[in-house]
């Protein structure tokens, strides 16, 4: 008997807007952990000079990170034709599209390229190191991954 009652003070129309409510914020609170759980990939950014000349400046642009730098020992040129003796940074942001580059060689020349990033990237691997190489009047830009623990490898993506 109270079954009866209570179905009979039950309009079904609410029942419908419940259920649609309570599946709204469902879908809600799922989205929300879906944003949540993206992630800015860890990854480094390296500089180095491969080239003969030497550097007496050298800034880089990448996304929000600007990386100013003054002559040091690693700026010699000819000196580090394996791109080993860099200097790097180590931090969560997202991969930016472009990245700014200007350098200034010993002899005066000034030199500034805007490199695309995130469209070169080989979309398989997971980046570990978007590497700068200084060489002379130009760059070269390169995407590290590791396809497997010990196998590194080092796709060119710019030019």
């Amino acid at each position: 008997m109270n079954d009866t009652i209570l179905r009979q003070t039950i309009n079904p129309q609410s029942v419908w807007r419940q259920r649609a409510i309570g599946l709204l914020l469902a879908v809600g609170v799922f989205l929300l952990q879906g944003c949540a759980a993206v992630q800015e990939p860890f990854h480094q950014l390296d500089q180095c000079n491969v080239g003969n000349s030497n550097l007496t400046y050298m800034r880089i642009q990448y996304g929000k990170v600007v990386w100013p730098m003054t002559a040091e020992k690693f700026y010699r040129g000819g000196r580090d034709p394996d791109c080993l003796n860099g200097s790097s940074i180590s931090q969560t942001m997202p991969i930016p599209d472009v990245t700014n580059i200007e350098w200034t060689t010993a002899d005066g020349r000034h030199h500034k390229v805007d490199v695309p990033i995130k469209s070169k990237l080989n979309g398989h691997y997971s980046t570990h190191t978007i590497q700068v190489r200084i060489n002379d009047d130009r760059v070269e830009v390169f995407e590290r991954v590791y396809e497997t623990p010990a196998k590194r490898v080092d796709f060119k993506i710019y030019p």
